[in-house]
C-alpha cells in the first residue's frame, strides 16, 4: 500500500525516534478487525511525536483503518530501566502503509483520540528525547 498524500512535511509535532514495544488493535473497518481475530498484535515504534507514531508491524493493514494503541513511556528516557512507567492508550488512523524490504509495513498513525493528559506526557517525553539529539534509540 502507498500513502495517500503526495509529497511533503504534513506534520505539526517534532518526532522522536524511538524503538519501544507496543499493543495495537484494528478497531475499523469490520472486515479488517475480523481478519486480525480483535486482538492487541505487537509492533515496533519507529518514531513518536505529540500528533502521531510510526510503527513496524508484519501485517499490511488499510490506510485509513482506526486502531487503538497502546505503549508504556519511561518517566525516564535515558533509560528504560526506570521504575516509573506511564501506560498511555491511544487511538488513531492509520495514514500510510509502506510495505520495506523485509516484507513488514511501516505504518504512519495520526491519534485521532488522545487524552489530554496523555498528550502532555507524550509530549514531554519527546522533548526529553529530542533533548538527546539523533536516535533511534532502543529500548
Amino acid at each position: 500500500m502507498s500513502n495517500i498524500y503526495s509529497s511533503g512535511e504534513r506534520r505539526k509535532h517534532r518526532r522522536f525516534r524511538i524503538h519501544l514495544k507496543v499493543l495495537y488493535r484494528i478497531d475499523a473497518p469490520p472486515f479488517a478487525k475480523l481478519s486480525m481475530g480483535g486482538k492487541n498484535t505487537e509492533a515496533l515504534t519507529l518514531d513518536l511525536g505529540g500528533g502521531g507514531i510510526a510503527i513496524l508491524t508484519e501485517h499490511d493493514i488499510s490506510v485509513l483503518s482506526l486502531i487503538s494503541i497502546e505503549l508504556m513511556l519511561s518517566h525516564d528516557v535515558h533509560s528504560m530501566r526506570s521504575k516509573s512507567f506511564d501506560c498511555i492508550r491511544i487511538k488513531g488512523e492509520v495514514r500510510s502503509n509502506v510495505l520495506q524490504s523485509d516484507g513488514r509495513h511501516r505504518l504512519g498513525i495520526a491519534f485521532s483520540d488522545i487524552s489530554e493528559e496523555d498528550a502532555v506526557k507524550i509530549a514531554k517525553f519527546v522533548k526529553m528525547g529530542l533533548s538527546l539529539g539523533e536516535g533511534p534509540y532502543i529500548y
